[in-house]
């Protein structure tokens, strides 16, 4: 997701930076530290996301909406509680108190995922190919293999020994069923177009997984769903809430 950070101290802005850095799922795309700078790269620059102070020397946040029209793709990230009410009459997606934590920015991108990027189940699900009274309709073909460069070797992958994709630090990496692991340079946003939905699905900003990769599916206390994949990984692996409903309507096809 692509974040823009607008922060008048250089303190907080640093510390900021940084939060949103270490997270795989956000790439900075831009910093401004008042109205005035704020204004044109949202005239004319593309984001997902706003994180802005309320307050500036040259105004407020609000002036920011009212130029762009973007308080809806935008989380407040505030010092007091003095601006909540007005915030929300601009649809912000949240109205956050300093200090920001690790989990609170996790939060807060899984609501403006579902915001800003809907989950459209019949896009990313449905086999794309239909029944045979559309015989006018082109038939999709998904990727049958995978081609990984590894320096002057060329390995060649059926997809269906792969057991999922994942991104972390800015890397994405390819499992294979055998544990083998290679990095590859495509992003999880192409790579899901080049799949099948049928047997992968993205269950996460962070994770493709092959449905016959999934060894267990638990409710967690948090009202997620953890998985148990095969090969394990030494991280926990999750379902975001926005894609549950399509990841039970994927398993029971």
């Amino acid at each position: 997701m692509k974040v823009f950070l607008i922060e008048r101290e250089r303190a907080i802005s640093s510390e900021l930076k940084a939060l949103l850095e270490n997270n795989p799922a956000i790439e900075l795309v831009g910093c401004a530290n008042s109205v005035l700078s704020a204004i044109p790269w949202l005239q004319t620059q593309n984001c997902d996301l706003i994180l802005t102070e309320t307050e500036f020397a040259d105004g407020t946040c609000f002036d920011i909406f009212d130029e762009t029209q973007m308080g809806m793709k935008s989380v407040i990230i505030a010092r007091t509680g003095e601006f909540a009410q007005r915030a929300f009459r601009y649809n912000v997606i949240d109205y956050l108190m300093l200090p920001i934590t690790n989990s609170a920015i996790e939060e807060v991108l899984e609501r403006a995922e579902q915001r800003i990027l809907p989950i459209d189940f019949k896009s990313t699900y449905e086999p794309k190919v239909k029944d045979a009274e559309t015989k006018d309709k082109k038939e999709i073909v998904y990727k049958k293999n995978f081609v990984v460069r590894i320096g002057d070797k060329i390995v060649i992958l059926p997809m269906n020994d792969i057991a999922y994709f994942f991104s972390k630090d800015k890397t994405t990496y390819l499992f294979t069923f055998d544990s083998r692991q290679y990095i590859i340079d495509q992003s999880l946003d192409l790579l899901i177009s080049w799949l099948n939905p049928n047997i992968f699905f993205r269950i996460n900003r962070s994770f493709i997984i092959n449905l016959m990769a999934i060894q267990g599916i638990f409710r967690h206390f948090t009202s997620r769903m953890k998985l148990q994949l095969n090969p394990p990984l030494d991280d926990e692996i999750f379902v975001s809430r926005q894609r549950t409903n399509a990841f039970l309507n994927w398993i029971d096809q």
